[in-house]
């Protein structure tokens, strides 16, 4: 029964993979301007559907990206809590490549009990060979003091198909083989071959805001029954130059966790950053 439980799930995530790979590219026709000052003011699915490959950015534009958010929050009385949580984000992007260098940390205590402490970080490349085409390469670090995980190192390569990208949104669907180097405090240290599919839309429905999801999907390479994924929602606002207020939530899975540990891991969070 469990088995066939997990083969459902498994079933269904290729399903959706599969669906969100060919509905859009049967829609994605149109041309616009990327010009984000200039948004046509009628939407309609020629536009709204549309993939537009922006050129090579000049000497003078922008290239370099920074971003530093966090927040700190400390209560006292019959309840002692503290939590806070760190977001740094590196990015250089020209239009056909990318490079980005990102760390978030999470941390929470109640009545001086650690709670959370976990954090990941990443150095990924992207390359656009076609206009609908990039490869990638990445490294991954992640680590969860709560559930003993000690490390786990994720290194792959591999390919991403983007959908959609226009001044409204971006969407994009990338697959990857990696290698999985893995240790708890009381297991042994294991490695492994792992798929990576991740599914990815970033929409600016005005200038000031902006709405980003990304599901990650991470089976076992010979071994679909063990898996792990997870939801990454966040809504960010600009509320002034440089300055924008960020909410988000978190929800990972993951069923091959030592016994006795909850399968799944939740954080809602807000944030306050500043943008350079």
């Amino acid at each position: 029964m469990i088995i066939s439980i997990k083969f459902k799930m498994i079933k269904i995530h290729i399903i959706i993979f599969i669906i969100l790979l060919i509905c859009p590219i049967l829609n994605a026709q149109g041309k616009m301007d990327l010009d984000s000052s200039s948004k046509p003011s009628v939407l309609n699915s020629s536009n709204i559907f549309s993939f537009v490959s922006p050129p090579l950015k000049g000497e003078d534009d922008k290239r370099w990206y920074f971003t530093l958010g966090g927040l700190y929050y400390k209560k006292t009385g019959s309840t002692d809590t503290v939590n806070a949580n760190n977001e740094t984000l590196l990015t250089f992007d020209d239009n056909i490549s990318n490079f980005e260098i990102s760390y978030r940390t999470f941390f929470a205590q109640v009545n001086d009990e650690t709670v959370e402490n976990k954090g990941f970080g990443i150095i990924r490349f992207d390359y656009y060979i076609f206009p609908r085409i990039e490869l990638f390469i990445f490294s991954q670090f992640e680590y969860n003091r709560m559930i003993e995980l000690k490390y786990r190192y994720n290194d792959g390569a591999g390919i991403k198909f983007v959908m959609i990208r226009n001044n409204y949104w971006k969407m994009d669907l990338s697959g990857a083989p990696v290698y999985q180097v893995e240790k708890y405090d009381v297991r042994e240290r294991k490695t492994g071959e792992r798929w990576s599919f991740r599914f990815r839309v970033t929409i600016t429905p005005i200038k000031e805001v902006l709405i980003n999801y990304i599901y990650l999907y991470i089976p076992r390479m010979f071994d679909m029954y063990t898996f792990r994924f997870s939801h990454d929602a966040s809504l960010k606002i600009n509320i002034a130059k440089n300055l924008s207020l960020k909410v988000g939530y978190l929800y990972q899975y993951n069923n091959d966790i030592l016994p006795g540990i909850k399968k799944r891991d939740e954080n809602i969070y807000s944030q306050i950053s500043i943008e350079l």
